[in-house]
């Protein structure tokens, strides 16, 4: 297992002093926060290193929890807690974590083009668009969530989106369409209110001629 230090790092600063969120520990562990909560949830993780709750309800650990003799480093160092330690050496665990985290059909090509438009000032939607045809990806909406969750494990930026009416030209035609009835159905309702009303002074002036 790649070695981690047992001492608080200097530079670490979490939300809070003395406690460690489940989000700040899995970047400390280089795990993620689903395998965090199936540890505690199978019981492999000891009780005493079991999360405590805050008063919002947020998993929190104390620095020695972490850190100390006995907390969650050491505890993953002592039972070779690493993904693929039958086939992968401690050294390349890294690595193996990083390729495991992967998403399934993103290659080379698609990372350093999406990379190389991003750098470039294009668009979510416009990164997207262009790289869609060239992957196996069902849908444009899943290929955007596999490069945002890669990027954002990489620590790269990604373009916000503008939201979804831009993602594809037939939708926004379709969105548009939609827009379109429904402001042309409530014209005609106003319309017909109108006529209503003016039926009614028309029949009310009638009746007060003839009263008169």
């Amino acid at each position: 297992m790649s070695q981690r230090s047992l001492k608080k790092p200097k530079d670490f600063v979490g939300r809070e002093s003395g406690r460690v969120y489940i989000d700040e520990l899995a970047k400390i562990l280089d795990r993620g926060m689903g395998t965090i909560r199936k540890w505690e949830r199978e019981t492999l993780l000891p009780k005493r290193l079991h999360s405590k709750r805050g008063y919002r309800g947020w998993r929190y650990w104390t620095d020695a929890q972490v850190w100390g003799q006995k907390g969650i480093i050491k505890w993953m160092a002592d039972n070779n807690m690493r993904p693929g330690w039958l086939v992968t050496p401690p050294e390349k665990e890294a690595e193996h974590v990083r390729a495991l985290r992967k998403p399934k059909y993103l290659d080379g090509y698609h990372i350093r083009s999406a990379r190389t438009f991003a750098e470039q000032g294009r668009s979510r939607e416009w990164i997207v668009r262009k790289l869609f045809p060239r992957t196996r990806y069902a849908r444009p909406e899943n290929l955007e969530a596999a490069l945002e969750k890669y990027f954002e494990q990489e620590g790269w930026y990604f373009p916000p989106s503008i939201g979804k009416l831009s993602m594809l030209p037939d939708r926004v035609e379709r969105e548009v369409v939609a827009l379109e009835r429904e402001a042309r159905r409530m014209e005609l309702r106003d319309e017909a209110r109108a006529r209503t009303k003016l039926v009614r002074r028309g029949k009310t002036k009638i009746r007060i001629r003839k009263a008169a």
